[in-house]
């Protein structure tokens, strides 16, 4: 099976093609190596709900009646390659190649909004790092070899894998090392504890005993519950 990477409009074409000739999930799979699973959510994902304009007045005629299709109860859960669709009245679901790899395109879009990278250098970082990170390089390794065209911070580098600028995707690298988000310390010292203690050191503490020789200095030892 192909290491994983997204479906190009031509194999969103072929699952369209394949469904309307009732073909198998696993035999469309087969066909372009990919995962039964893949095809399955790629279907169930992105299919198209609709209902013809009599589909109220049906409804209403069978109001005592099961009117939902068996077709849909099993997979590939679509109404493409049925015979009877035509003159069909129920409720509808199809798969629609374009219309899919249009949603996926603006949402890639949008997902590159706001980066710092031309479509020539995200092109350029597709070419060279896709076949690299496959053969499963890491992040640290491309950064030493090909500090030229990685000429931003390895933080952005993460940020823009994750939100899909590139072929590439988080599954596909051995390990993304991810940091903890910092907690926020109840015990650290507010600005005004900090000015509580000026002047009052140990050294200061010396320097105060040695000029007020006939104080009485009393040394105890504080627990503090946490």
């Amino acid at each position: 099976m192909a290491n994983y990477c997204h479906l190009s409009y031509e194999d969103r074409k072929n699952i369209e093609d394949g469904l309307n000739d009732n073909i198998s999930i696993n035999q469309i799979a087969k066909d372009l190596n990919r995962a039964h699973s893949t095809i399955l959510r790629e279907v169930d994902r992105d299919k198209i709900y609709s209902k013809p304009k009599t589909y109220d007045i049906y409804k209403n005629n069978n109001y005592d009646r099961d009117i939902s299709c068996d077709r849909l109860s099993k997979p590939p859960y679509v109404c493409n390659g049925c015979k009877a669709r035509r003159g069909c009245r129920k409720e509808r679901f199809t798969y629609y190649a374009r219309r899919d790899d249009d949603s996926y395109r603006e949402v890639k879009s949008e997902a590159r909004k706001g980066i710092n990278l031309t479509q020539e250098e995200v092109y350029e970082i597709n070419k060279v790092f896709t076949p690299l990170i496959k053969k499963g390089q890491a992040i640290n390794h491309l950064y030493i070899n090909h500090h030229d065209i990685l000429d931003f911070p390895k933080a952005s580098f993460y940020n823009y894998v994750n939100s899909g600028v590139f072929e590439f995707v988080p599954l596909d690298f051995p390990r993304i090392e991810k940091y903890k988000k910092r907690k926020n310390s109840n015990k650290r010292r507010t600005r005004k504890e900090r000015e509580i203690l000026i002047g009052r050191t140990y050294k200061e503490f010396i320097e105060y005993t040695s000029k007020n020789p006939e104080l009485n200095i009393v040394e105890m030892d504080t627990v503090e519950e946490v």
